[in-house]
């Protein structure tokens, strides 16, 4: 997956190898716990996703909200839409 990432991204050597191992497992997680579900290894395209949409963010991690000129920008914790679209509607998790 890591490989595949850098080819997208046009990422040549190892030194971003240990940030994308970082947002390849963060993203796991997000998307474990977005689902209520153990197993994400059917959802490597969410995952890749959250990598690209991560790696692009940079610098810029959690804004709210931010303009420059015409451009407007707003993060937040959760997962990225585009993320969303890429995996089915979450398990109702019950409590009790």
């Amino acid at each position: 997956m890591l490989e595949e990432i850098k080819c997208i991204l046009g990422i040549a050597g190892t030194s971003t190898d240990a940030y994308l191992n970082f947002q390849i497992n963060k993203a796991q997680e997000a998307i474990k716990n977005y689902l209520h579900v153990e197993d994400v290894s059917s959802y490597d395209l969410a995952i890749k996703e959250y990598v690209i949409v991560m790696y692009n963010r940079r610098g810029n991690e959690g804004v709210k909200q931010a303009q420059q000129g015409s451009r407007i920008a707003t993060f937040g914790d959760d997962l990225p839409e585009s993320v969303k679209n890429l995996l089915p509607l979450p398990k109702i998790k019950m409590i009790g």
